[in-house]
């Protein structure tokens, strides 16, 4: 092996080790896919301002701001503006960003089916099978809104018009999901970003920004389509995912692989009126989680496994499926979202 090999093997190892998987043939393949071995090396140096990558890499101030710059469009980096100071860049951090950020931008859709095989192996073989804290998940369950009752307990963060309403910027994406997996013919371009992240999608070309009344058309078509309202678990999100069951990384390791501690449920319930039920199985069909099982008597009784998606009572013909409030508010953390710059 040259010193040349060996230097490239050292800097993706770098990188890897920043998203959490080092040791990753999957990943590994795609930085070579997607950055030349300079590039990588630069990224190794990283955190820098471009005053210092320019010192580290021996090369031109105005030359490394440029890098950086292109680095920051095509995903491989991203930038954290200071009050006080020159913007520092910085490779991502942990699998989900890297994933989203490549994912998200369909200029790479020229590298081929190949690429987006890669990412589907890392996500079955390595990503599922990552320790979660029950105490730190990543995602929420937002409920149908038009199936959660008294308007008057639903907290401004988990109705999805409250939540479209309160941003200052929607932008749309297509679903990195999706488009790794491949496993349905759901639209791809329905992952919604708010304020600061909208603002990053929209700089990078890789996201459109759209209105509120545009945004409640889509989000009432995934619904229809039984898709999964999911967001950031905090009481100030900035993505609103609309999730298949057989695509999703949150849900594909709850159903497909037995996954816990994946997502949080919504603060509500589902709970099945057996006297107005007229045992049609559209709940059970259409439940994401598998949580409504059938009866000795034909009936439908909704499990544990619920996590208040209300996409059963969305769809019931009686309505005989009610959402019942079962979670306090604090259920719902309070802390600032995490903040992508342009």
């Amino acid at each position: 092996m040259t010193s040349e090999q060996t230097g490239l093997q050292a800097d993706i190892r770098t990188i890897l080790e920043r998203i959490g998987y080092p040791d990753s043939p999957y990943l590994a393949e795609i930085l070579n896919m997607v950055a030349t071995p300079q590039e990588l090396h630069w990224m190794a140096l990283l955190p820098a301002t471009a005053t210092d990558l320019a010192q580290r890499a021996g090369i031109a101030a105005e030359q490394a701001q440029e890098t950086l710059q292109d680095l920051f469009m095509r995903g491989l980096v991203l930038v954290k503006k200071e009050e006080d100071g020159p913007p520092v860049f910085d490779t991502p951090r942990g699998s989900g960003t890297f994933v989203d950020l490549l994912l998200f931008d369909q200029r790479y859709r020229a590298l081929g089916e190949r690429f987006y095989d890669l990412f589907s192996e890392f996500f079955n073989k390595e990503e599922v099978y990552m320790e979660r804290s029950p105490e730190h998940l990543p995602l929420r369950v937002v409920p149908v809104e038009e199936r959660i009752g008294d308007a008057r307990e639903v907290l401004p963060f988990e109705r999805v018009t409250g939540i479209l309403t309160g941003a200052r910027r929607i932008a749309v994406e297509h679903c990195p999901c999706r488009q790794r997996e491949r496993n349905c013919d759901h639209p791809t371009e329905v992952c919604l970003s708010f304020d600061a992240v909208a603002d990053y999608t929209v700089a990078r070309g890789i996201g459109r920004e759209i209105t509120v009344a545009e945004a409640q058309v889509l989000l009432k078509d995934c619904e229809e389509r039984g898709l999964v309202h999911q967001v950031d678990n905090t009481d100030q999100p900035t993505v609103l995912c609309n999730c298949c069951s057989c695509c999703c990384a949150f849900l594909v390791a709850i159903n497909r692989y037995g996954q816990e501690h994946v997502i949080a449920t919504s603060r509500y319930r589902a709970e099945i009126d057996q006297e107005a039920c007229i045992q049609c199985g559209v709940c059970f069909e259409r439940c994401p989680f598998h949580a409504i099982e059938e009866t000795d008597d034909g009936g439908y009784l909704v499990t544990a496994k619920c996590f208040g998606c209300g996409l059963c009572a969305s769809a019931c013909p009686t309505e005989a499926i009610a959402m019942h409030l079962v979670a306090p508010e604090d259920h719902i953390p309070h802390k600032d979202p995490t903040i992508l710059q342009s």
